[in-house]
């Protein structure tokens, strides 16, 4: 091998450069660019017959190890990927994650193989190696050879990592991921590349659960934000608390098994703070003479009316989604606060329209998700946790007493081991174990962003990321100031003092938006009765030339009618996604299939329509009655 290394130019890194900042994050484009004062940990050469640069990589135990092959590295990165291919018959039609770029030989081989709807995502914890690479190896070229999407993720940190992963995964609609280390990568570095993969895996299992609610609650989702329309548009938005309590701290409550030992600590600072509690949390909290300021509902399930059933409110307002329970909605009715449910994202346009749209608050499986956003919506500097366990006894007790699971206890068989506050490992669901995983991207992203101090009081419990460790006997020497004596004033005049949509064109744009309901509901029914016949066989019609050029005009209606598919389309969410996920080999395998896919879509899209007028209708009756009064 010749001991002159490749000649490097700062005209290929500059082209290279400007061409990944069109195909990645500020944040990762920015990690990038200051990895050039770091020495590489890949050695770059010419081999003596090739042209091809040779990239080697320096580890602790086993010295100099070859990233490719010395001769036609290319095409060895193809052979390599058509194995995987071949053994693990990977799906290609989603999203690909490349771990490691070595030589960008598996990048410019992988590309050209996926189908137009794929995603290829190139994950890179060590950038001062891609830098490297990419001063001798040109790759503007390959967008043009490809319709697959192309996404660089450059970060040290793996939180970091894990949420420019997430925010790939949720762009895609096609949910399937297939991952693959280059071979060099994975014997050179083992450990930091199985790391990476394992937390990967973990962001994908969040993103199916995620999916998986939203194809099986998005309608309940948006049947109750259309029934809580009316009162939505009479009470107030979160905009209105944004700041009120700049500087201040919170405690936020949840019902975990500590919460017991907590509760004496919380009612000597329950007035120095703004106090959120779940809605698990709250029995037990006024069973200890506690008020907090705020209960905070995100789900829409009725059994969440248990936790409310037979307590009296009295001054506590309700933080909730706009698609919360009805009853819920209706019991807190004059102490609400409303936040965007941000799956509802056509419908949301549609409130948009006429200002009808409240912010939106972070949400992640835990409701401590949204309640720690709120307060830093709020402007608090410091927030508290209590009771915020995610975590079991070695009994299996699961939360507080007073709270509606008072006395339950989990099956130790079949839970796992997580990091703990003062054990090293505790038990916890499987379930819970993914919930702890976004706390802590979340609190990642928090710190990072606004500077929050967060403290966990607590006894047992999970460990997070980020939060101080206290015992609950330590609150109340946690350095409060006196408190608002006015809060509760404060609160109220927020809520009185809230910007609200005009009723009458509430009124006026809801009365349009069940006319072009009604209007897709017809042109649906019409389209789909004349796929049905065509999917009948050409024996069995006649004209059949016009009732294609019939239904390509009802599609033309249906599109544009965009009121009324923004409105019906949350309904839909299980039959997009279905519909997204076929393998592209199983699309339009022949004419028939399509014409009953296009029947089915049809006949589903007359059914949600007439389904979200009826609901519409109801909504419209009880704004004008309101807007009467």
């Amino acid at each position: 091998m010749s001991s002159n290394p490749p000649r490097k130019t700062d005209e290929v890194l500059c082209r290279n450069l400007e061409f990944i900042r069109g195909c990645s994050s500020k944040a990762s484009f920015a990690e990038l660019e200051a990895a050039t004062a770091q020495v590489p940990g890949i050695r770059v050469e010419m081999a003596p017959d090739s042209r091809e640069a040779v990239f080697t990589a320096t580890t602790a135990g086993a010295g100099r190890i070859l990233l490719h092959s010395r001769r036609e590295p290319l095409e060895e990165a193809k052979r390599q990927l058509l194995l995987w291919v071949s053994e693990e018959k990977p799906s290609l039609d989603g999203l690909v994650l490349l771990v490691g770029a070595a030589g960008l030989y598996h990048l410019e081989a992988l590309l050209p193989m996926l189908p137009d709807c794929a995603t290829l995502l190139l994950a890179e914890q060590r950038p001062e190696n891609l830098l490297e690479a990419l001063r001798v190896r040109d790759i503007t070229h390959l967008q043009k050879e490809s319709g697959a999407r192309l996404f660089f993720a450059v970060s040290r940190g793996l939180s970091r990592m894990a949420e420019e992963y997430r925010l790939c995964l949720s762009a895609i609609k096609c949910f399937s991921v297939a991952v693959f280390v280059p071979p060099g990568l994975r014997r050179a570095f083992p450990g930091s590349s199985a790391e990476l993969v394992d937390l990967l895996k973990k962001e994908a299992g969040v993103e199916g659960i995620d999916r998986s609610t939203r194809a099986h609650t998005s309608d309940e989702w948006l049947r109750h934000a259309i029934l809580n329309l009316p009162l939505c548009l009479k009470e107030a938005k979160i905009d209105a608390l944004k700041g009120k309590w700049d500087g201040g701290s919170a405690v936020i409550v949840a019902a975990g098994p500590s919460l017991d030992e907590s509760i004496p600590y919380l009612k000597k600072i329950s007035g120095k703070c703004l106090l959120f509690c779940a809605g698990t949390a709250l029995k037990p909290l006024l069973a200890a003479g506690i008020e907090p300021d705020f209960t905070v509902a995100v789900d829409s399930d009725a059994i969440t009316m248990e936790q409310y059933r037979g307590i009296q409110k009295g001054r506590i307002f309700l933080l909730g989604s706009q698609s919360v329970f009805p009853e819920l909605a209706e019991f807190f009715r004059g102490q609400t606060f409303y936040f965007a449910n941000t799956a509802l994202q056509s419908f949301n346009t549609w409130l948009a329209s006429f200002a009808a749209l409240p912010a939106p608050v972070a949400a992640g499986g835990t409701v401590a998700v949204p309640m720690i956003d709120l307060a830093r919506q709020m402007g608090c500097k410091r927030v508290i946790f209590a009771g915020l366990d995610l975590a079991f006894l070695k009994d299996g007790t699961t939360h507080a007493n007073k709270s509606m699971y008072d006395g339950s206890r989990q099956n130790l068989e079949g839970l796992v081991e997580v990091p703990g506050n003062w054990e090293k490992t505790v038990l916890t669901s499987w379930q819970f174990s993914l919930y702890i995983e976004i706390l802590n991207s979340y609190l990642d992203f928090a710190v990072r962003e606004s500077g929050v101090d967060f403290y966990n009081a607590n006894t047992g419990g999970a460990a997070f990321r980020h939060a101080k460790l206290l015992r609950p006997e330590d609150l109340p020497g946690l350095g409060w100031t006196a408190g608002d004596p006015e809060k509760a004033e404060l609160l109220q005049r927020s809520y009185k003092e809230a910007a609200r949509p005009d009723m009458e064109k509430a009124s006026g744009v809801t009365a349009e938006a069940l006319t072009a309901l009604r209007r897709l509901e017809a042109d649906a029914e019409a389209a789909g009765n004349a796929c049905e016949i065509l999917a009948a066989g050409p024996e069995k019609m006649r004209h059949g030339g016009r009732l294609m050029e019939e239904i390509l005009r009802l599609d033309r209606n249906i599109k544009a009618n965009s009121t009324g598919n923004l409105l019906a389309i949350g309904g839909m969410e299980a039959v997009f996604m279905n519909l997204y996920n076929k393998r592209q080999e199983d699309i339009g395998a022949n004419n028939d299939s399509a014409m009953e896919q296009s029947l089915k879509f049809y006949r589903h899209l007359q059914a949600t329509a007439s389904w979200v007028a009826g609901m519409l209708e109801i909504a419209m009756n009880d704004i004008r009655t309101i807007s009467n009064l």
